[in-house]
């Protein structure tokens, strides 16, 4: 690995930690940006550049900047019981209000990799 790509995979972790803190905080983009001493338009910036990375993680891309997007966390993932007699063998999980559902025989992997895509973001 070279050092443009060391330096640009330093720069998008530090920039998904920033975007992290600012969710765990609760404040909105713009008050928080003020409280850190940068430019909103700076922040969104950063974000969509985590945003197309986690994208291409989960897509399998090798040609932009491989990072690790889930960065050592765990969170919660709760199995969502369903009553519908229909959606027998359907796998759901929701995490942060987003529900996914998979045919129970959907590749365990798979859904592991689009959690932590999403987890990311």
């Amino acid at each position: 690995m070279d050092s443009k790509q060391l330096v640009a995979e330093y720069r998008l972790a530090h920039w998904m930690q920033i975007i992290q803190d600012r969710q765990d905080s609760g404040l909105n983009i713009k008050d928080y940006s003020s409280r850190i001493g940068i430019h909103h338009n700076t922040y969104f910036y950063w974000q969509r550049k985590v945003r197309i990375a986690a994208c291409n993680h989960i897509a399998g891309n090798s040609d932009e900047t491989s990072t690790q997007l889930a960065p050592g966390r765990f969170t919660e993932v709760r199995v969502v019981e369903t009553v519908e007699p229909e959606a027998h063998g359907l796998i759901r999980l929701e995490l942060h209000g987003i529900q996914i559902s998979a045919d129970s025989g959907y590749p365990t992997g798979k859904l592991i990799e689009v959690i932590k895509g999403l987890a990311s973001l």
